[in-house]
């Protein structure tokens, strides 16, 4: 540091989940981190899929959840029918957030609570910064991790405009932790219990209804659409007419949003700053710190081996992932609003349709070498390999369209020509292990790819 001045080998902006793993990581790796967060995230609940805490638990963080995060499964009374396919943890943003930038502090980060804004990316790999402090940094690369924020001013794509509106509800003592999503003709409600007496609201609704009404107004208006429809959890419905909010609501900006311009490997984006999911989706804590893995990858392919090579590799990768992810998250989420066809005339629900477009989920005709059920295409695309980026042949089936490398550590089309030229499980087992074999064998199995020796 030099007077009001400080140098950094990384700055990251914003300490969300994908800020604070990503600099966990490379601080991790020895390098000087500056963490920048203004520790402001409001008090809300968010799910948390199994998905990620599997991967939080192979990185030692599952201690690192808010304690009395419980898991739930998710009910969602869908099209007239309710089902519970998977479930999630609920917990508490602003608590998680501080606890993962303290994870990133203990490994060796530098955690400044204030914001940021870039105010020149130099020509040799200088990025400056000004801190609300008034104190600047300089670094030579910058993750941008501040959330939707981050694309103001930018070029970018928008879904149909959409709000989250959340508060708080006391709730019964004894109710039992649970969450669920409700169809009605505005919207949709997530409503979850985590116990302690009370309840998150929360309604996604679009932005351009409502009649000038206030956030409070509409989160109410919400309830008593979804009350008089019958869709809310427990009788009677009196039990939510008369629930009163405990505070100001929280109203964000939820529409799924793509940037159109070109990534400067001086400023990496990351998480909702590389693109806003669809809410729907159901995978944006998952997407936020799978987009830290991803330029942190980056950051590390282009310091092990710096070059035009490897800038147009990473640059390629990342561009290239985040559209591939939003395309697919955007069309989960039309594809489970397709679904609800009970109130498919509201306004909400026709402008919502066609978002991205009328493809399906997985486009054989948008990219010519995706397969057909029971079949495999082999693909030239970029993974991570031992930490850095490469590009591999990989398997593309019409389950895993953005491919495959590896099957439980063996390459997955080496495997693949292998068994088309009929050797069997023995062969795997002799060159990979038997485990490792097993379980290639059973993913060929369980896709019909071919006949396989039993």
């Amino acid at each position: 540091m030099n007077g009001d001045r400080m140098i950094a080998d990384l700055v990251i902006l914003g300490g969300g989940p994908a800020g604070a793993i990503a600099a966990r990581m490379a601080a991790t790796r020895g390098a000087r981190v500056l963490l920048v967060d203004p520790d402001r995230t409001p008090e809300r609940l968010e799910g948390l899929s199994e998905r990620l805490l599997g991967w939080l638990r192979g990185q030692g963080l599952d201690s690192r959840l808010p304690e009395g995060s419980p898991f739930v499964p998710r009910k969602a009374l869908w099209a007239g029918r309710e089902s519970a396919h998977n479930g999630e943890y609920l917990v508490e943003r602003a608590a998680l957030d501080r606890s993962l930038r303290a994870a990133a502090k203990d490994a060796g980060a530098k955690i400044v609570t204030a914001s940021g804004q870039v105010d020149r990316l130099g020509p040799d790999l200088e990025v400056e910064i000004t801190l609300s402090d008034g104190r600047h940094v300089l670094a030579p690369r910058v993750i941008d991790a501040r959330g939707r924020k981050a694309h103001v001013g930018r070029p970018v794509t928008r879904g149909p405009a959409t709000l989250a509106i959340g508060g708080w509800f006391e709730d019964r003592l004894d109710a039992e932790p649970e969450a669920r999503i409700l169809p009605f003709p505005e919207g949709w409600l997530w409503i979850a219990r985590p116990g302690g007496g009370r309840l998150w609201v929360q309604a996604t609704l679009d932005a351009r209804e409502g009649d000038g009404a206030s956030p409070a107004a509409r989160l109410r208006e919400a309830l008593d659409g979804a009350s008089r429809i019958g869709a809310l959890p427990g009788t009677p419905p009196s039990d939510w007419v008369d629930k009163v909010p405990l505070g100001a609501p929280l109203v964000r900006d939820c529409a799924p949003v793509l940037p159109t311009g070109s990534i400067d490997l001086r400023l990496i984006p990351a998480g909702d700053a590389a693109a806003g999911m669809d809410p729907l989706s159901g995978n944006g804590m998952f997407w936020a710190v799978s987009g830290a893995l991803a330029a942190f990858a980056a950051l590390e392919t282009l310091a092990a081996r710096p070059g035009p090579d490897s800038e147009t590799l990473a640059r390629r990768y990342l561009e290239e992932r985040i559209r591939e992810t939003y395309r697919r998250q955007a069309r989960l989420g039309r594809d489970f609003l397709l679904q609800e066809t009970r109130y498919a005339a509201h306004p909400f629900w026709a402008r919502r349709r066609s978002f991205p477009d009328d493809r399906p989920l997985h486009d054989p005709g948008h990219d010519q070498n995706t397969p057909v059920a029971g079949s495999v295409a082999v693909e030239r695309t970029i993974v991570v390999e031992t930490g850095l980026l490469a590009e591999r042949d990989v398997l593309i089936t019409d389950r895993e369209p953005s491919g495959v490398a590896w099957l439980a550590g063996i390459p997955a089309v080496e495997a693949y020509h292998m068994l088309r030229d009929g050797a069997g499980e023995e062969a795997l087992a002799g060159r990979w292990g038997a485990e490792a074999a097993r379980a290639a064998m059973a993913w060929f199995r369980a896709r019909s790819l071919f006949p396989l020796p039993r």
